[in-house]
């Protein structure tokens, strides 16, 4: 699995566990649209740092952390 896929796949597990739709989390991590959240979590785009922290915020947890854990 190539790094593009396990960020997609961690974005949307954690969006998932917060309880939150795309809509609400583009929203709380002041991500343009739903349709960006949908694209980063297919893999379709890649997420940039900038973005990566927002949704880390958003979802208030340590990017660190779930870095370490997920062998990135």
């Amino acid at each position: 699995m190539n790094l593009r896929t396990q960020v997609a796949q961690t974005i949307k597990e954690l969006r998932k566990e917060a309880g939150l739709k795309q809509v609400d989390l583009a929203s709380l991590a002041s991500i343009e649209t739903q349709a960006r959240i949908s694209r980063l979590e297919n893999g379709v785009h890649e997420p940039t740092f900038s973005e990566i922290e927002k949704i880390a915020e958003a979802l208030s947890i340590d990017i660190t952390i779930t870095i370490t854990k997920r062998g990135w």
